[in-house]
C-alpha cells in the first residue's frame, strides 16, 4: 500500500512542472486567443451596418452611424427587441448616430452632425428630449447631474462637463507638456467616482475626479504590445502627404470589474488587425498590466465592444454584421 502511494506521489511530482502552471502561463502569453461562446449573425438585419455596442443592465444596444438606427437586443439569445431612430434633423432623428450611454430609465444617444444628444425612455423606447450643442465623443459618461464628453479642439482644455439641468459647460483636462496630441478624440469611462479618459490616437490614459481635477496620467509608449503600431505611426507621419492625417491606436475601451480593457489596432505591413486587447488592473489611480489577448472573430474585424457580467460582446465580420460573445471569467484569477 505504501509503495503504491509513493509511486503516485513521484508520478505527480514528475508532471507537476508541466501541468500545474500551464493555465497561468497561457494567460500571460500575448498571443492567447479566446473563442466565442456565441455568434449572432445579423446579415439579414437591414437596420444595421457599422455599429458601436453598449452594454446596459438589461439590454445590449447597437448604435449604427450609417443607418442612424439604434437596435436593442436581449442578452439571453441576442434577439432584437426594438429599433429606434432614423435619419433626419427632427426630434429623435439622427445625422451620424455615434454612441449610446445608459443611466436609470433613460438612454442617451450621440447625434454627431446635428451636434446634440437625443434622450429616450428605456422602458417604452420613446423619445424624451434633446441635449443641444454637444458633439458626443466615441464613449461619453452620464451621471445624475452631468454629461462628460470630449471637448472641442482647444489649447487649454480637452474635455467638457455639461450641467444637465441648466446646460452650463465647463472645460477641463490638459495633456502633459511632453505629450501634446493634435487630435482630440477620447473614450470616456466611469469608474468609482472617477472619469478615465483614453486617447484614441495616442498611448495616453488620464484619471480625473468628477469635478474635473487631474488625478494621474499614464503613458503607454513603452508597452511592448503597442510597439509595432507606434513604429507604424512614426513612419506614417514622416511622409509629408500624411501630416494632416492620424493613425487610430485604440478602437474602443471598456471597464470589466476592476479591469480596464483596451482594444488596440496593429498594422503590420499596413494590414489592419483589430481583434487585440490589453488588460490593466485599476489600482487606485494607477494601472498594472495583467494580460494581452486576442479574440477569434472569424477573419473579420471588430472595433467596438462592451462587457456585461462575465461576458464581452463585440461586433465583427467584414461589415460589422455579427455580434460575438466571449467569456471573460478567466480574468477573475488575475
Amino acid at each position: 500500500m505504501k509503495i503504491e502511494k509513493i509511486f503516485v506521489l513521484i508520478a505527480c511530482l514528475a508532471v507537476l512542472p508541466h501541468c500545474s502552471t500551464n493555465k497561468k502561463q497561457s494567460l500571460k502569453k500575448s498571443d492567447r486567443k479566446i473563442n466565442p461562446l456565441k455568434v449572432k449573425n445579423l446579415s439579414n438585419d437591414t437596420s444595421l451596418s457599422l455599429y458601436t455596442l453598449t452594454c446596459t443592465d438589461t439590454h445590449l444596444i447597437a448604435t449604427d452611424g450609417k443607418t442612424n438606427r439604434i437596435s436593442i437586443f436581449n442578452y439571453k439569445n441576442l434577439n432584437p427587441v426594438h429599433v429606434i431612430g432614423r435619419t433626419g434633423h427632427g426630434p429623435g432623428e439622427f445625422d451620424g448616430a455615434s454612441y449610446t450611454a445608459s443611466l436609470g430609465n433613460k438612454i442617451y444617444v450621440g447625434d454627431g452632425r446635428n451636434r446634440r444628444i437625443n434622450v429616450f425612455n428605456k422602458n417604452s423606447w420613446t423619445f424624451d428630449k434633446t441635449i443641444p450643442h454637444v458633439v458626443a465623443s466615441p464613449r461619453f459618461v452620464i451621471t445624475k447631474k452631468y454629461l462628460y464628453v470630449s471637448g472641442p479642439i482647444r489649447k487649454d482644455a480637452l474635455l467638457m462637463k455639461v450641467n444637465l439641468k441648466n446646460g452650463n459647460v465647463k472645460y477641463f483636462g490638459k495633456w502633459p507638456n511632453t505629450h501634446k496630441p493634435k487630435y482630440n478624440r477620447f473614450y470616456l469611462l466611469s469608474y468609482k467616482k472617477r472619469i478615465i479618459a483614453i486617447s484614441s490616437f495616442n498611448p495616453m490614459i488620464q484619471f480625473y475626479n468628477k469635478q474635473g481635477k487631474l488625478l494621474a496620467s499614464h503613458s503607454l509608449k513603452k508597452e511592448k504590445a503597442l510597439a509595432k503600431v507606434l513604429a507604424y505611426k512614426r513612419k506614417f507621419r514622416k511622409n509629408p502627404n500624411n501630416r494632416r492625417r492620424a493613425v487610430l491606436l485604440f478602437g474602443d475601451a471598456s471597464i470589466y470589474k476592476n479591469f480596464l480593457i483596451l482594444n488596440y489596432i496593429t498594422r503590420p505591413k499596413g494590414n489592419e488587425k483589430t481583434n487585440n486587447y490589453l488588460v490593466y488592473r485599476i489600482e487606485g489611480n494607477n494601472l498594472k498590466k495583467v494580460i494581452a489577448f486576442k479574440t477569434d472573430i472569424h477573419n473579420g474585424f471588430t472595433y467596438s465592444f462592451c462587457t456585461h457580467k462575465d461576458i464581452m460582446y463585440t461586433n465583427g465580420g467584414p461589415h460589422g454584421i455579427n455580434i460575438f460573445a466571449f467569456d471573460l471569467s478567466f480574468l477573475n484569477n488575475q
